[in-house]
């Protein structure tokens, strides 16, 4: 009898240690978006750690930041960045989490449905009719202000950034599927996602910004002549002092 006990005691502890995680563990990877009115803003979660004492990271393509906290109250989960004012709260039902992101921008607060799913997102590059510079105009109202559209694939698929007169808008990252892209950039705080359809040498699309702002763009190969103003031209020290 004592011999049977100390061979079957480990057998049942091994066995305990590859238990599948409770219901409500968040721990792992997460492929993640934010629903805005014109489409669908992709960006990935990490969370790790014991559940006593979560971290995690909200990553853009290849760029990381870390969560400020990590909480997990029955079956909510909270992920705050306290940088920015903001959070994702979200309910975990299964491998799914479905809430709101939050933040108190400089406009007023804002609440924007997201969701998430485990596992990560699949790499997707970019056509070579895509990749390179394009000289663009963003159109609202009766304005057409310029910028500068950069794509490029690094090894988790499409890359790209937005540059206007006054610099760019950060690593842009997302994929594309047949002649259609989409490309964002979520850190937290700002919220933008382009997307568009290459035809030939010119790109037509929309630049949506925050839950519902939306900006028609069209855009045409770069000549490789200036484009944008030089931030010389916008921009003046003031020496009477």
């Amino acid at each position: 009898m004592t011999r049977s006990r100390r061979v079957t005691l480990p057998v049942m502890l091994l066995g305990l240690a590859f238990l599948p995680a409770g219901p409500h563990d968040p721990v792992g990877a997460w492929r993640a978006a934010l629903d805005l009115a014109g489409g669908e803003l992709r960006f990935s979660l990490v969370i790790e750690g014991p559940v006593s004492h979560l971290t995690g990271r909200l990553c853009n393509g290849g760029s990381c930041q870390a969560l400020s906290a990590v909480k997990v109250e029955g079956d909510s989960l909270v992920l705050e960045l306290g940088e920015y004012a903001a959070s994702l709260a979200a309910v975990q039902r299964g491998d799914s989490l479905v809430g709101r992101y939050h933040n108190v921008g400089r406009k007023g607060p804002r609440t924007i449905p997201f969701r998430a799913s485990r596992g990560k997102w699949a790499a997707q590059a970019g056509a070579p009719a895509l990749l390179g510079r394009w000289d663009a105009w963003f159109e609202s109202g009766f304005e057409h202000t310029p910028r500068v559209l950069e794509f490029r694939n690094g090894p988790r698929g499409l890359e790209g950034t937005v540059i206007s007169n006054s610099g760019d808008y950060g690593l842009f990252w997302g994929g594309m599927h047949g002649d259609s892209f989409a490309i964002a950039h979520f850190d937290g705080s700002f919220v933008y996602l382009l997307a568009g359809r290459v035809a030939g040498d010119t790109l037509r699309g929309i630049f949506h910004a925050g839950l519902r702002s939306q900006t028609a763009f069209v855009a045409a190969r770069s000549t490789g002549r200036p484009h944008l103003t030089p931030p010389t031209a916008v921009t003046r020290a003031d020496t009477s002092d």
